[in-house]
């Protein structure tokens, strides 16, 4: 359970965030008030994911960052459903964090425009 738990920690929370600002948010970013924009990143305290944020909003689906995230996004769903087979849940016999830490990516797809990755795991 704490591995896959750990795969939100260490990567797929910040992949989530480089896709949703990449496929959705930039176009928040663009309509809404520059001033206010400048107020918000000049605010954020991690610079890694000001930085980042400022690129795919730029960048938008041509971002240098955002094929890597996909990558691993989809990476990360088809170890999902390959573990799947062996149980109907992530960590054994019985619904666990690892399963609640995991459904809010999966939910995410569509917004993503990614709902058809889902198709091709039948598990997930």
């Amino acid at each position: 359970m704490r591995l896959w738990t750990k795969l939100v920690d260490e990567g797929l929370h910040v992949d989530s965030r480089t896709i949703g600002q990449c496929v959705a948010m930039r176009f928040v970013i663009r309509e809404a008030d520059p001033a206010t924009i400048k107020k918000h990143y000049d605010a954020m305290p991690d610079e890694v994911r000001r930085d980042n944020d400022l690129i795919n909003n730029e960048k938008g689906v041509d971002s240098p960052l955002l094929p890597g995230a996909v990558r691993r996004f989809k990476r990360t769903f088809y170890d999902i459903d390959r573990a799947l087979a062996d149980s109907p849940w992530l960590a054994g016999n019985t619904f666990s964090l690892a399963d609640i830490s995991l459904v809010v990516y999966s939910s995410r797809m569509e917004s993503f425009q990614l709902a058809g990755l889902l198709d091709e795991l039948p598990r997930l």
